[in-house]
């Protein structure tokens, strides 16, 4: 089973436990590219009572996107990968697509703290794709703090401080 999800991940990040693909390290526009395109051409399959994309889940990609702690700033490869994400999400195969940014924290931090850092990380994702040419109109930032931790059995684990992008 292929699950599917468009992870920016923070701090070198592999995919949530679920996920069988791992994060692409440094992808070129072309591993993006072919990456959503494998994605959102997966045969349906049906579910309870519907039909769905890969059980319900949607199409993503996972980079590893890099934040300083407790910061929502990029560091400098964070920033080169996102690069790449702005040419393949600038590409005429992903014109039509839009796009949920969604920042996530560990569990270190009040619950509050972390939400704001987590919408935060988002907004700082969304404002570079933004300032790089992709339109505002195919992305919405959403923070969820810590409340859907990468590694649950460990809340305080660096994989927890991500962002991820779904295809909407």
């Amino acid at each position: 089973m292929k699950r599917i999800i468009l992870n920016v991940v923070v701090i070198g990040l592999a995919l949530p436990f679920i996920c069988l693909a791992q994060p692409m390290v440094s992808p070129t526009k072309q591993q993006i590219l072919d990456s959503a395109n494998k994605q959102m051409n997966a045969p349906k399959m049906r579910g309870m009572g519907s039909t769905t994309r890969n059980m319900g889940v949607r199409a993503s990609i996972d980079l590893l996107i890099n934040f300083e702690f407790d910061s929502a700033a990029l560091q400098p490869k964070g920033a080169n990968d996102l690069d790449q994400l702005v040419m393949a999400l600038k590409d005429s195969s992903m014109s039509d697509r839009t796009f949920v940014i969604e920042g996530h924290t560990d569990a270190k931090g009040t619950e509050a703290y972390n939400l704001d850092l987590s919408n935060r990380r988002a907004q700082s994702v969304v404002a570079y794709l933004v300032r790089y040419g992709v339109s505002p109109d195919r992305l919405e930032s959403l923070g969820l703090g810590s409340s859907q931790l990468y590694y649950p059995q460990r809340p305080e684990a660096a994989e927890n401080r991500r962002v991820r992008i779904i295809f909407k």
